[in-house]
């Protein structure tokens, strides 16, 4: 048994955090605690023996450098088992687990790789309300809902199967954006007042602002928080016919990032008798006036009316785009489809309902 390895794991989530969790686990791991963790006391050092339960504040390190830990015996015989709870910096743990293996531990991922990466994405989001749902599904909410519709399969209540799979499939929409932003393009015609819409809905001066035409030549991005979603503005260059070869480029590219937008916010010109609409239909769109605090001759046209220059308006405006990008939000706990793992469990459960009554498609557990 003396042969055996033994294995350093970080039980705590991956990132900085206020406290992180090691364990050690294996025929020397007495041996490597003795070695590198002082006790607080007189004697300074640990015992030859414990018990399962025992614990010791003190430091593990060496004389040079130390960081203040709690020592944890969970087991002692046959195999001893320990914890080290420390804190949580990410050069802290990182600097443990060279000094644990530096005494002849070896470290052993323990967590599963689409766990893990769950636990990645937490760390990236960027408001706390997607953090809450990602935090959600590294904490399993995904496989409990695999694990419902396994039992449902295995009754052959085809009906709660369908259901859930159905409900599953409309957030996927939602998964792609819970780092990722949602992309919302402010498009219209020269002059309505688009990037003082940008700047009105940001908080701050984000783009140029000036009378003069084709002011705004290149994508212009401000991503911004909207009840706790993340969403990317992209200011874009007014859409108009022009002979000038630079201008005429920054338009192409401001339709091509329209097309390939999440939603369309358009503005015109409230004042202006005949304000230009998009050609065509864009499939996610908001018609907005702008300039509302003006005498206006053309509000019927629009599905909101604001003031970029007053702020009235604006609430209304960020409250529809949500609308329209997130028609439904999920409740708290809710499995969301995040990984491509998750994609691929959604179509392999889609394929099996076509064929009917079959064995369960799907593992109840990530074994």
């Amino acid at each position: 048994m003396l042969d055996s390895p033994t294995f350093v794991s970080r039980l705590t989530p991956p990132g900085t955090g206020a406290i992180a969790v090691l364990t050690l686990h294996g025929p020397k791991t007495w041996d490597i605690v003795r070695a590198v963790f002082r006790p607080r006391g007189r004697s300074g050092t640990l015992p030859e023996r414990a018990e399962p339960g025992q614990v010791w504040v003190g430091e593990a390190g060496t004389a040079e450098m130390a960081d203040e830990c709690v020592l944890v015996v969970e087991e002692f015989e046959p195999v001893p088992h320990v914890e080290l709870h420390c804190h949580g910096g990410r050069e802290v743990v990182a600097w443990l687990i060279e000094l644990l293996t530096s005494h002849g531990a070896q470290w052993s991922e323990t967590e599963r790789q689409p766990a893990e990466r769950l636990w990645r994405l937490v760390e990236q989001a960027v408001t706390v309300r997607t953090a809450a749902i990602l935090l959600d599904q590294a904490q399993g909410a995904w496989e409990r809902e695999m694990e419902a519709l396994s039992a449902a399969w295995a009754r052959q209540d085809l009906e709660e199967v369908r259901n859930r799979v159905t409900r599953l499939e409309g957030w996927v929409e939602l998964g792609r954006h819970l780092i990722q932003p949602w992309r919302v393009v402010v498009a219209g015609a020269p002059n309505v007042g688009k990037s003082s819409l940008v700047n009105a809905m940001a908080g701050f001066q984000r783009s140029i602002v000036a009378p003069i035409p084709g002011t705004t030549r290149d994508v212009v991005t401000t991503t911004i928080a909207i009840d706790g979603w993340p969403v990317e503005l992209l200011d874009t260059a007014g859409w108009r016919e022009t002979a000038h070869e630079l201008e005429r480029a920054a338009i192409e590219k401001a339709h091509a990032t329209a097309a390939a937008a999440d939603l369309v916010v358009w503005v015109y010109d409230a004042t202006v008798s005949d304000p230009e609409m998009p050609e065509g239909e864009m499939l996610r769109r908001i018609v907005v006036a702008n300039k509302c605090d003006l005498p206006t001759v053309s509000q019927d046209r629009a599905e909101v009316c604001v003031s970029a220059r007053t702020g009235s308006g604006i609430a209304t405006l960020m409250a529809e785009m949500i609308r329209r990008l997130i028609p439904h939000e999920p409740e708290p706990g809710a499995a969301i489809p995040i990984l491509p793992e998750h994609q691929e469990a959604l179509r392999v459960w889609r394929e099996r309902l076509s064929w009917g009554a079959v064995p369960c498609p799907w593992p109840t557990s990530q074994e």
